[in-house]
């Protein structure tokens, strides 16, 4: 969580002994970062598809000798847009540098289990017993390698705590999910592996806090409505052609999760409900019930409530993006794409809409789209005077204890004015 509240210092103070600069970086991938950015025009293939997946593609055809038809099946890219950004690398003269990069994680690739300290960090763990431990090592040869965030690389030589930090900030600049194991194994390679100290209770200051984090400690992330006003803002003119803003309300008022929102079916709106209130059905796979939709073997609907102008510009939008079957996707979505796209588009989206309202909890940037769960927990509890069980059933919450826990404690002045009033009535 420190690493989000690091970030602007940790850019300003890089220097080429701790990581790479905008200079020394491959020109091939800050031409990627430009076409990824640029929003004047006809999309290009690399803003449509991501860096992540352009780089994963671009090494299956310049290290696996993919061919670009077969690439082009495999990540559901136009052939021809496939074609055109090739030719385009190649009248740059990017095409020895690509190569040249791909080439430097398949070195590291080949000759990391034979390295010396690699073999040492080995030894000591056996040595040790904790035989459980030795899961880091191959967890290390994917952050090494660039398995995990394809635009850093490093060799274990290398690899110390400024590097830690540089593949952190790497992951969050491109949008990747730094997972609890990626933390363990770093500290571990360090520690044991490196004889590196991270010195007791400091981890977090690196970014590399050892402590697993608990969607039970969130209860206090909330947003307020000046800021709500100012994300819808954000996204109204920067993603209104996306839907992003109708997105954020439509999660912030139903409390639902992120798949459940993106696969929210648009013929479940009924308008006739009520004079002033929608009714729609969402598809909660986390809960694990009996039911089954879509891909989803398991899970549950939950009847979600909406102002009857927001179910109307719901419906407006699908129909203006041809939508039949969801909201806020293609007919044709797929799960993958769902997962490892979408997701992806709009938590850039909204962490940018974040930043422009002043947001500064880092749980936010971390889980921009389960953010919207505890900003519609916490508007639910204040509009219900703290009624946990309507909140649960409105937001769909199993468990009335579970939203307590995760995403409301009771304030301590509405404690206080419940008290008030008993006292006055005897």
């Amino acid at each position: 969580m420190i690493l989000y509240m690091m970030i602007a210092q940790t850019q300003t103070e890089m220097t080429p002994e701790r990581g790479m600069t905008t200079q020394e970086k491959p020109a091939f991938l800050r031409y990627l970062e430009e076409k990824a950015q640029k929003k004047i025009g006809r999309p290009h293939l690399v803003r449509k598809i991501g860096i992540e997946k352009t780089l994963m593609a671009l090494r299956d055809i310049y290290v696996k000798g993919l061919k670009p038809p077969t690439v082009a099946k495999n990540y559901g890219i136009d052939y021809k847009s496939l074609w055109r950004f090739l030719k385009e690398l190649e009248q740059n003269g990017y095409t020895d540098e690509i190569r040249d990069y791909f080439s430097r994680a398949e070195d590291i690739s080949r000759y990391y289990d034979n390295h010396p300290i690699i073999k040492k960090w080995k030894e000591r763990i056996i040595v040790s017993g904790s035989l459980s431990q030795l899961r880091h090592i191959q967890v290390m040869k994917k952050i090494l390698t660039g398995q995990i965030c394809p635009q850093f690389k490093c060799s274990p030589d290398e690899f110390d705590i400024n590097k830690a930090q540089e593949f952190l900030l790497k992951c969050y600049e491109n949008n990747i999910d730094v997972k609890h194991h990626y933390i363990m194994a770093i500290r571990h390679f360090l520690q044991i592996g490196k004889d590196i100290v991270i010195p007791r209770g400091l981890g977090g200051a690196y970014g590399l806090s050892g402590a697993k984090q608990s969607y039970g400690k969130y209860s206090h992330v909330r947003m307020s409505e000046e800021q709500i006003e100012k994300v819808k803002e954000y996204l109204r003119t920067h993603y209104r052609d996306e839907g992003y803003d109708l997105l954020f309300e439509f999660g912030i008022i139903t409390c639902a999760r992120a798949q459940a929102i993106l696969t929210a079916p648009l013929n479940t709106i009924d308008l006739n409900f009520n004079t002033k209130i929608a009714i729609t059905k969402v598809f909660e796979s986390k809960v694990g019930k009996g039911d089954s939709y879509l891909w989803f073997k398991r899970g549950k609907w939950w009847v979600k409530y909406l102002p009857k102008d927001l179910a109307k510009r719901l419906i407006d939008f699908a129909k203006r993006k041809g939508h039949t079957k969801f909201i806020f996707v293609p007919d044709d979505i797929k799960p993958y794409q769902i997962k490892y796209e979408e997701i992806k588009k709009i938590s850039k989206a909204l962490r940018e809409a974040y930043k422009y309202a002043g947001v500064i909890e880092p749980y936010f940037y971390k889980k921009p789209l389960h953010s919207l769960r505890h900003v519609g927990a916490i508007r639910w509890l204040e509009a219900t005077n703290w009624n946990y069980a309507l909140v649960a059933k409105i937001g769909g919450w199993l468990s009335v204890q579970t939203l307590m826990d995760c995403y409301g404690g009771i304030p301590q002045e509405v404690v206080i004015n419940a008290v008030h009033k008993m006292f006055r009535s005897e």
